[in-house]
């Protein structure tokens, strides 16, 4: 049975009797917000928001969103926290286009960092050993190259893929996508795959065909805490994935 990304809108007669009568934030029942910007889920804190006054309808929107990612948990039986919020946004939420252009290895990262300053502070060499650590780590339990996209005050994001097909359409794509997401969920049955940024998709011209790929746009920085964030658990669904659906590159 695959989950369930999009349940019906909470009504008010099913929100908390506590809760009953609260002043939800933009009108969405069950979200509210205190005088920090912190913002709450039926009374659990899930989110903050900063969006100042000239960005109203961007705070609805997100509002809306958050709405309708909690009720997704509540559906699929997962406890609503910070963690599984974050996760089910990363596995159901918009999938991120990369393009091999904007690949850069190892050395890449570090020649990137040394030349967003001079001075290759501490904060910046850490950075590239910490994309350097991902690498090994993903060879060694995948045999897969990683990607990385290097960027201005972050850890670089991890990148891996598996080649799907040559000239996929946009519903085999869209297959392969929703096989990998119930994968992950299935793997991880209450928090969720920690060190996962997004899911990604990639088109390549190749031999005179478009040859698609799917993956992982993993987070460098969660290679430090692999127990954690299930980086292990993450790269073995990456790897089943790979062998059944795919070849790695």
């Amino acid at each position: 049975m695959h989950p369930q990304p999009h349940p019906q809108p909470l009504t008010p007669d099913a929100a908390p009797a506590d809760a009953r009568g609260t002043a939800w934030l933009h009108g969405v029942e069950g979200v509210t917000q205190d005088a920090a910007g912190y913002v709450y889920w039926r009374g659990k804190e899930i989110e903050h928001y900063s969006f100042g006054r000239d960005r109203e309808i961007d705070e609805q929107t997100a509002t809306r969103q958050l709405q309708r990612t909690c009720l997704a948990l509540e559906a699929n039986g997962r406890a609503v926290t910070q963690r599984s919020y974050l996760d089910w946004i990363a596995v159901y939420g918009r999938v991120r286009t990369v393009a091999c252009a904007t690949f850069t290895d190892v050395f890449g990262c570090e020649a990137f960092y040394a030349r967003y300053d001079t001075a290759y502070t501490t904060p910046e060499r850490f950075r590239a050993e910490r994309a350097a650590k991902a690498a090994e780590r993903i060879y060694t339990h995948t045999g897969m190259t990683a990607h990385f996209v290097p960027e201005a005050h972050c850890d670089p994001a991890a990148i891996v893929l598996v080649k799907i097909a040559r000239t996929a359409s946009a519903a085999v794509t869209d297959e392969a996508l929703n096989d990998l997401r119930a994968r992950l969920l299935a793997a991880f049955p209450t928090q969720g795959p920690g060190a996962l940024h997004s899911l990604v998709r990639e088109s390549r011209h190749e031999d005179g065909a478009i040859v698609t790929y799917v993956g992982m746009s993993l987070y460098s920085g969660a290679f430090e805490r692999p127990e954690h964030y299930g980086i292990d658990t993450t790269l073995a669904v990456l790897r089943d994935f790979a062998l059944l659906r795919g070849s790695i590159h």
